[in-house]
């Protein structure tokens, strides 16, 4: 049995369904059984709005299973609470900021502290960051959630996401100026048509950030290479998105393949990298 966020499968059976996290599927599984204990509540709940930020547009809900109840819609960020507001855009990467994730800032304010005035500086200071560094702004509508002041979501996350990455001994700021140096590497190199990634997690964080690059007018693949074999993630432009399904399908010949709004990540064996290339090119074309 294999769950996916968009397929569940047992033996030969396959049933497809609507792209979603694996935590809000876990949600469902575990409340067939018996109510969400809290701590496991709050694990499904960090888990789907880390999900949500990185593949969600504007708006986003919480499905209703693995809601906490208190939720508002605001513009968060992990650490805005505790750090001076540029230093924890600095340091987030749930969304990225283009721009500023990983870069030197300076320091201001907390945002509890801030009026009104000072909080929209700030807003438009992040967006002109962004725009400079050739990304459309709609990037940061990640950043507009439905929040739970309880479970504070986005701290947590932006932990678990460090651990992920495979800094589980460091800080969160270790991680971030790591994903950082590798993010702006992959924007400068985007027309060599295949970027070597060496962490095999952003394979699967930088593609669906990518895909709101301005100047990504090709098609682009990160790839983390293994001694068995090549993890791949395929972005497209946007205006070729549509074409993504065809190339996934003709993917899964070669490897498992799943596909996502802006981009596709398929498992290549060593052996059969050629095969993948070709197909590459053939939908690039």
């Amino acid at each position: 049995m294999y769950i996916t966020e968009g397929e569940v499968g047992v033996d030969d059976s396959r049933y497809s369904y609507d792209f979603t996290s694996l935590s809000y599927y876990a949600a469902v599984i575990i409340q067939t059984l018996s109510p969400l204990e809290e701590h496991i509540h709050k694990v499904l709940y960090v888990g789907h709005y880390a999900w949500s930020v990185d593949y969600c547009e504007y708006r986003c809900q919480f499905p209703r299973e693995i809601l906490k109840g208190d939720e508002r819609l605001a513009v968060v960020f992990p650490f805005l609470e505790s750090l001076p507001a540029r230093k924890a855009l600095s340091l987030s990467t749930l969304p990225v900021v283009p721009g500023v994730t990983g870069r030197q800032v300076e320091g201001g304010g907390v945002i509890a502290s801030m009026t009104q005035e000072e909080v929209v500086s700030l807003l438009d200071w992040a967006l002109g960051a962004v725009f400079n560094e050739g990304f459309h702004t709609a990037v940061l509508d990640k950043a507009v959630r439905p929040y739970s002041p309880a479970f504070k979501p986005a701290d947590v996350a932006a932990r678990l996401e460090a651990d992920v990455a495979g800094f589980v001994d460091k800080d969160v700021e270790t991680y971030v100026s790591n994903f950082a140096e590798v993010f702006y590497m992959v924007v400068k190199r985007v027309k060599e048509g295949v970027v070597p990634v060496q962490n095999p997690f952003y394979v699967y964080k930088i593609p669906p950030y990518l895909s709101h690059y301005l100047k990504l007018s090709d098609w682009v693949a990160l790839r983390h290479e293994t001694s068995r074999g090549s993890l791949v993630a395929v972005v497209a432009p946007p205006a070729q998105r549509a074409s993504l399904k065809k190339m996934a399908e003709d993917l899964a010949e070669v490897g498992q393949t799943l596909l996502f709004p802006t981009h596709l990540v398929t498992y290549v064996e060593s052996g059969k990298y050629l095969d993948f290339l070709q197909i590459y090119e053939r939908g690039r074309g």
